[in-house]
């Protein structure tokens, strides 16, 4: 058994309300007033603290003014600012009065407004004594207990009529067992999902059991029925309707993490409503997939391969040790969608400094990224292939910290403009491999501290990389693929306003986009240094066992803060690369230089000067 504790972060001081002036203060009386009574949605168009006291009430939460600071790299706001405040005072207070001004209508959801500068914080996780909401439409999550899910019962007779009846009541008989068989678990699946009796396969589930799995006994004896009684206990720990993060919208949502493990067993059960579907015009065909029946199909051969193995082992622990102590903590999740015209323009920040870098070629974004806002390497559909084939850095994140995989309900694919913050994730497994080699390898104790909510101090950020096929590989070096993820991993970095962690807290990330995606190693590297030192944050980069690109990153980066280049010098100097070398290498050949060596030129003019380069 693993521990791995994350020390807490710096202690900061919050803003007071009583910092505010007058009319400050009453229109944040009226955000209460209107509020509904028994504060399950907590409408927040206000930013949460970076840091929250010990057990702060809800009040508290709402009505506190710290943010994260304004990142330094959008000069046009400067024009903004009160000449009486430092820049950063006066950006924020100036955000946070527009914040404010917004009036909270009763269903922010129905009564959204686009504008995407508004950051609306769903609190689906607090007790209500009022009755469960129903929400049935494209709005929301479309829950399997809902009452306006229904299937047709089949006729007893050939005289018969169909009649409707509520799914949720097919569900639970079948939730209620026995399970002594993976075939019993299967009836019970298909016993809702008819109409996929023909086409969904369950081979590689009893192959686990069967075979596999090392507790096979206790699988069936506690497990599953276990997995099953949480399915069924989602009216009663869910009263609130879940908002779908759709693309375009700056929207948070935070559970319980009882919440997520119940809807994370009604996906094991497969019972979400219309999320099966593959066709491109399906209501959730820019929704990554989310009932288990994908993972428990063989990939190969009709067994349960490494992988396969793996993760269903993960999935197994993390339910294993939920039902031993069910845990008390919140997750929240906040889609970042920003305006073209937050992001910076490169070519123009002349006095950003590159920031600080740490390059380790040993260790791992989850294991040594403690305090930091740790990288996903995205599929812009979240998880990509964890419910498949997929085993590389984002699926396996998502088997060692299940609740991730929650995402995959309520969140749209992401666009090129947007990232999704995960904050408070706990970690249940150590794994050992990658890819092919992926293997489950044992329990893990996840002591990191949690802030004030009730949320570990682990902040996980997604962001999704350009494909380039490999007989294309060399037009990510184009200027519009460089600003592209450029401005991906700068909505990244940029912190979000409900952050768990130090709002300044370094980013953890490493070869992002650079495994099946293609992505060139070295260009990676630069871009993300320059969307950290505009965000304003270090960069912690793991290299993971390439001691070479550890060793010419660390020479650049040493070069480029001693010759004090800035982010804009360095993007004019990298999307020069492509005309410079990339567009005059013979046929197909590689580059005479790449693009490290090409910089180091750049930028020691005095070995070797410009013209040198011009070929």
């Amino acid at each position: 058994m693993q521990s791995n504790a994350a020390p807490p972060p710096p202690s900061s001081s919050l803003s007071s309300a009583a910092n505010m002036d007058a009319h400050e203060t009453s229109k944040k009386r009226k955000l209460r007033e209107n509020a509904p009574s028994d504060g399950a949605l907590l409408k927040s168009a206000m930013h949460l603290p970076s840091f929250m006291p010990d057990q702060p009430s809800i009040e508290h939460i709402q009505t506190s003014t710290t943010t994260a600071p304004r990142p330094p790299a959008i000069a046009h706001q400067e024009s903004r600012q009160d000449p009486h405040e430092t820049s950063d005072t006066g950006h924020y207070k100036q955000k946070r009065d527009q914040d404010m001004r917004t009036t909270l209508p009763v269903d922010p959801i129905n009564d959204y407004d686009d504008d995407s500068s508004i950051l609306i914080n769903i609190m689906c996780h607090e007790p209500s004594s009022a009755p469960p909401q129903d929400k049935w439409d494209e709005d929301h999550i479309r829950l399997p207990h809902s009452q306006h899910n229904t299937m047709q019962e089949s006729p007893r007779s050939p005289f018969d009529r169909a009649q409707s009846i509520w799914k949720w009541n097919v569900i639970t008989s079948s939730l209620a067992g026995p399970f002594t068989t993976a075939e019993e678990i299967e009836n019970a699946i298909m016993s809702y999902n008819e109409s996929y009796t023909n086409s969904w396969k369950f081979d590689a589930l009893p192959h686990f059991l069967n075979e596999l799995s090392p507790r096979p006994r206790s699988v069936f004896r506690r497990i599953i029925p276990g997995i099953a009684k949480l399915a069924s206990e989602l009216p009663d720990i869910l009263r609130h309707p879940i908002p779908l993060l759709k693309k375009g919208r700056n929207i948070a949502v935070s559970l319980s993490q009882m919440q997520i493990a119940s809807l994370i067993a009604n996906a094991f059960f497969c019972t979400f409503p219309r999320r099966n579907s593959v066709t491109p015009t399906a209501e959730y065909a820019t929704y990554p997939s989310i009932n288990f029946n994908t993972l428990f199909r063989a990939q190969r051969n009709g067994t349960c391969d490494g992988p396969q193995q793996a993760k269903l082992e993960g999935i197994l622990h993390y339910f294993e040790r939920i039902l031993l102590d069910r845990p008390e903590g919140i997750v929240t999740f906040h889609r970042r969608a920003m305006r073209w015209s937050e992001f910076p323009e490169w070519k123009t920040l002349t006095t950003i400094k590159v920031c600080a870098l740490r390059v380790h070629a040993s260790g791992t974004i989850e294991d040594n990224g403690h305090g930091m806002v740790q990288v996903d390497f995205a599929n812009k559909s979240l998880g990509g292939g964890v419910l498949g084939r997929g085993a590389v850095q984002e699926e396996i994140r998502f088997i060692i910290s299940p609740e991730l995989l929650i995402s995959r309900l309520f969140t749209e694919e992401l666009e090129p403009h947007e990232a999704l913050f995960i904050m408070g994730p706990e970690r249940f497994s150590s794994y050992r491999g990658y890819a092919h080699s992926f293997e489950w390898a044992d329990d893990f104790v996840d002591t990191t501290p949690r802030d004030g909510l009730g949320r570990r101090r682990t902040e996980v950020v997604a962001i999704d990389a350009l494909y380039f096929p490999r007989n294309f590989t060399y037009d990510q070096f184009r200027e519009h693929h460089i600003l592209r993820e450029l401005n991906k991993a700068y909505a990244g970095f940029l912190p979000s306003p409900l952050t768990c962690l130090h709002s300044h807290a370094p980013v953890a990330s490493g070869n992002w986009g650079c495994g099946a995606f293609n992505g060139d190693l070295e260009l990676k590297a630069v871009i993300q240094i320059m969307a950290a030192s505009a965000a304003g944050r270090e960069l912690m980069y793991f290299t993971f066992g390439d001691a070479g690109l550890s060793t010419t990153l660390e020479t650049l980066h040493q070069l480029i803060r001693d010759e004090r280049v800035s982010v804009g010098m360095l993007y004019d100097a990298t999307v020069s690369y492509f005309t410079k070398v990339v567009m005059k290498r013979f046929g197909d050949g590689q580059p005479s230089l790449t693009l490290f060596q090409y910089l180091l030129l750049i930028f020691a003019r005095e070995e070797a000067p410009l013209p040198m380069l011009a070929l």
